[in-house]
């Protein structure tokens, strides 16, 4: 249940059965029906992802605010290349130097899609102290 998009034949007999007659509110469901059907942004990028993370980038992706808090590091969302493989790394050190390339891609890619769509809203981060002070060596 809830695994597939909702066709637009499906959904105009439903819009007509629940009497839903404003051309407008039928066009903003129909659109809306129409970009459930295109592909998330990293489908090509599904091997590098956990089960269950694509709903959470999808979400994130449409979300009007996002909030973070780390106690070790500085929030994903807000890390630089470098640091960001350097995490990685640190967190998975029996990746390749490929994957871990390809993860911290993924990650910078979650920031061009917030800012692409100028999130919506706003964006608030907590950090520990401790994340200005943890030495995370280069991969």
């Amino acid at each position: 249940m809830g695994k597939a998009p909702t066709r637009t034949g499906y959904l105009s007999l439903m819009l007509d059965l629940y009497d839903i007659d404003d051309a407008g509110q039928r066009q903003a469901l129909t659109d809306l029906a129409r970009g459930g059907r295109r592909p998330s942004w990293w489908a090509g990028r599904a091997g590098l992802v956990a089960a269950g993370a694509g709903l959470y980038l999808d979400l994130e992706a449409e979300a009007t605010a996002v909030e973070m808090f780390s106690a070790l590091t500085v929030p994903g969302l807000l890390q630089t290349r470098a640091y960001t493989a350097a995490v990685i790394a640190a967190r998975r050190p029996g990746l390749a130097a490929g994957q871990v390339h390809r993860l911290a891609e993924l990650q910078l890619r979650r920031q061009d899609v917030l800012h692409g769509i100028g999130l919506r809203g706003c964006m608030w981060s907590w950090m520990s102290r401790c994340c200005s002070a943890t030495w995370i060596p280069a991969p």
